[in-house]
């Protein structure tokens, strides 16, 4: 009761309020017939006006089969790494399916994968062929306002491919379609996420600028205006100074920045002004991309950060050099190749390319990363973990740390592989699935450590207490002593203090040094846990050596634990871990964990 009743203070009364209406709306449209529901929004769908002279440069005819309810079609689709098979005509309410996978067919994500390859060879697939069934399948078989279909979410994510695919397609825009788009673009701009915020608002705000410019009529130019004003009002409280995003999830600010610059990209093609504004925030989003892009096109994992959440971090900035005017997209392919001829009119000399520093401090975000060479990369959440009313995707990371050579991860914590609300989904978040130290004050009942979470991680979106970071200082010393330091307060209610300090130092071009300084105070007796989480890659015996010189002269425990490597949704790499527990009186202490590594820690 206490974690919940802290989940909602922080939520805030404003945000109570418009879950509880979004609640009510839910139930309400259940039980309404959709007949009801169609003349409730959709009374002025006669004066619809689709925008015929917009066009993309791809024009490929598309004249696709027909079902035959004998002989059904058969289509295989894989979302977080799991593969079926689809009959069609299809069930689009089918429960035998997790609810991410079901939402994941509803996104029409896989259309626009099918579009991208199409353009790519000039060519439709064979599956392609199918799309003007399947997506007429769709509108026959979810009934407006029912299921998952109409969840505002997925509606922001479809109607955005429906409309790439009738613009490089127009003969697949038939009426009923059409009909069906504004009808979506209706329901969502009547249905916003404004109860969540944060990455969900600005899907459906994106969504509505790009499908309200593709039509002519009043509904569609009232839903333009609004929703750009909102937009900057939202960008402007999301976006930090430093150029993340407040959710501090490199997975979702990647995936935020790709829809601003299809919006911009959207409003070229339209010949609408772009305000300056958009450009701005949308510059300051790439600059931090470019700061966090890891070798091997990896992306820093704190908080929800799935490598698959997003497009590739490289296609991300490349796509933003395009659309700012940087310069051309060379390297871009699909649907983004058709948008550079839009945006390249000419070329903004003004906006230089920073170089990746040796040390970037991203004081907002709460991320520090060091680059002492072109071969070692290291970086520590030491900040904010997340907005107090939106701990949706936070883990209990603080002061956790990845260590990385080559883009190889050395020192890698789980990642997220699940948003299921199962014992994968609560390892993940835990502070046990990261780089971290732990305290516990006594044992529960059933002889099991209560390992304290700085930031309680709970369901499987939801977060109670968030602990505070109340120093932070780093820098470089003698231009090749890279430190940080760090206190959290999130073990003060069993009056403990704790301090984390690294220091990393270049022995050669392959070699590196790391040691790891824990500063401990306690009133009473407690008991500490220490975790590493080596890469998958690495060799976990030369490794664990290593980690155990440390602890020669110490009363400790020792444990290997069968953990995992997840980069991707539904994807865990099978590896081990260590778990070093020890147990302290009242006092001060000092754990001193010196690592000497070097790319013969991987495996052979």
């Amino acid at each position: 009761m206490r974690i919940f009743l802290i989940t909602l203070i922080d939520v805030g009364f404003i945000k109570i309020i418009y879950r509880l209406i979004f609640e009510i709306k839910k139930i309400f449209y259940f039980i309404t017939p959709s007949i009801i529901l169609d003349k409730l929004f959709f009374y002025n769908k006669k004066n619809i006006i689709w925008d015929k002279e917009l066009f993309l440069d791809f024009q490929l005819s598309l004249y696709p089969p027909k079902f035959y309810e004998n002989n059904k079609k058969i289509f295989y689709f894989k979302f977080l790494n799991e593969k079926r098979k689809i009959y069609f005509p299809y069930d689009w309410n089918n429960k035998s399916q997790s609810t991410l996978w079901n939402f994941n067919l509803h996104y029409f994500n896989w259309a626009r994968e099918w579009l991208d390859k199409a353009i790519d060879k000039s060519i439709w697939g064979s599956d392609s062929f199918y799309i003007g069934n399947i997506i007429d399948n769709w509108i026959d078989n979810n009934q407006i306002g029912k299921g998952n279909a109409w969840n505002s979410y997925t509606i922001s994510l479809r109607t955005r491919n429906w409309i790439w695919l009738f613009r490089c397609c127009p003969n697949l825009a038939t009426k009923k379609r059409i009909v069906s788009l504004w009808e979506q673009m209706i329901w969502l701009y009547k249905n916003k996420e404004k109860c969540y915020g944060g990455n969900h608002l600005l899907e459906n705000l994106t969504s509505l600028l790009i499908c309200s410019i593709q039509f002519k009529d009043k509904d569609s130019i009232v839903i333009f205006k609004n929703s750009l004003n909102f937009l900057k009002k939202e960008l402007d409280k999301q976006i930090l100074l430093d150029g993340g995003h407040e959710e501090r999830s490199a997975s979702y600010h990647l995936l935020i920045l790709d829809r601003l610059l299809e919006v911009v990209s959207s409003l070229r093609i339209a010949q609408y002004n772009v305000p300056s504004w958009l450009t701005n925030k949308i510059n300051l989003m790439y600059k931090w991309a470019v700061k966090v892009k890891i070798g091997n096109n990896l992306f820093p994992r704190f908080n929800d950060s799935p490598l698959d959440g997003s497009p590739k971090i490289s296609t991300i900035i490349d796509f933003s050099e395009d659309v700012l005017k940087i310069k051309k997209g060379k390297n871009l392919s699909g649907l983004r190749s058709l948008f550079t001829s839009k945006n390249n009119n000419f070329l903004n000399t003004q906006t230089k390319i920073e170089n990746i520093s040796r040390y970037t401090d991203l004081k907002q975000t709460g991320w520090i990363l060091f680059r002492p060479n072109k071969k070692w990369e290291f970086i520590i959440k030491c900040g904010e973990p997340c907005p107090r009313n939106l701990p949706a995707h936070v883990h209990s990371d603080l002061l956790s740390f990845d260590l990385f050579y080559d883009g190889k991860p050395v020192i890698a914590e789980l990642g997220t592989s699940s948003y299921e609300k199962n014992k994968i989904r609560s390892y993940e978040r835990s502070g046990a699935g990261h780089n971290v130290l732990q305290v516990s004050n006594i044992y529960s009942k059933n002889n099991k450590f209560r390992w304290i979470e700085p930031v309680e991680v709970w369901g499987n979106f939801r977060a109670g207490r968030k602990a505070k970071i109340i120093l932070r200082e780093s820098g470089i010393k003698n231009n090749s002593l890279y430190w940080v330091k760090g206190i959290h307060d999130g073990f003060k209610k069993i009056n403990t203090s704790y301090q984390r300090q690294i220091e990393l130092k270049i022995e050669n071009e392959d070699d590196l040094s790391l040691t790891c300084i824990e500063t401990i105070k306690c009133n009473k007796s407690i008991y500490w846990k220490q975790i590493w989480h080596p890469g998958p890659l690495v060799n976990f015996e030369v490794f664990k050596n290593i980690i155990d010189k440390n602890y020669l002269c110490l009363n400790v425990k020792s444990n290997i634990i069968n953990t995992w490597y997840a980069s991707k949704f539904g994807e865990r790499i099978k590896r081990k871990s260590l778990y070093y527990i020890g147990k302290f009186s009242p006092g001060e202490y000092t754990l001193r964990s010196e690592l000497h590594l070097s790319k013969n820690i991987f495996l052979k």
